[in-house]
């Protein structure tokens, strides 16, 4: 437990040594560890939430989507990237990457005690602080993801932050391509009427 403890540490204080090691060592199991903490602590407010709103039904399906839908994103996403990380010129193992990225998410247990620090906020400003700082926490675990693709494949940060890129600029080309296909399709069918 000492040593997992010490490399959460790490990653949250020296996160470009930590997630190096990481993936070097493939810490698979205390990856495990911290990505199901930072799942379930979340998912476990949420489901608190909903059963004092008297949803208890929906409390337990949220959990178990949120937890199995989770690991198999973490599972294919860490794959998808060390696809990605290798053809931008890296050389490393997927099960690295993996473990590094179960590490970068969680600071995810952050969103918990932020939305307790909002609760004693006037209510104008909640709304303006959660986005705030959950914006952070967003840009942190992005920072990190980052960081494992980097030390696990050897990257330059440019190339890592190209390999997370990439995925995004797939998705709004192809909304663009349908879009624009959509239309034109349009445009088609609106003399005729």
């Amino acid at each position: 437990m000492g040593e997992f403890l010490e490399t959460l540490y790490d990653v949250l204080f020296h996160p470009a040594a930590a997630l190096r090691n990481i993936a070097m060592e493939k810490k698979v199991g205390q990856s495990l560890g911290a990505f199901l903490i930072s799942i379930l602590v979340p998912a476990w407010a949420v489901y608190f939430g909903l059963q004092s709103a008297d949803f208890p039904v929906i409390a337990g399906i949220v959990i178990f989507v949120q937890v199995i839908g989770s690991m198999i994103l973490w599972f294919v996403g860490a794959g998808f990237f060390g696809l990605l990380a290798e053809l931008f010129g890296g050389h490393g193992t997927a099960i690295g990457l993996w473990a590094g990225m179960g590490f970068a998410h969680f600071p995810r247990v952050f969103i918990v005690p932020l939305i307790v620090l909002s609760t004693f906020l006037p209510g104008t400003i909640q709304p303006l602080f959660l986005i705030l700082l959950g914006s952070m926490i967003v840009f942190w675990i992005l920072t990190l993801h980052v960081l494992a693709i980097r030390e696990a494949y050897f990257l330059s940060t440019l190339r890592a932050i190209m390999v997370i890129i990439t995925p995004l600029a797939a998705i709004v080309v192809c909304g663009i391509v349908v879009a624009l296909s959509l239309g034109t399709m349009l445009l088609q069918w609106l003399p005729g009427l």
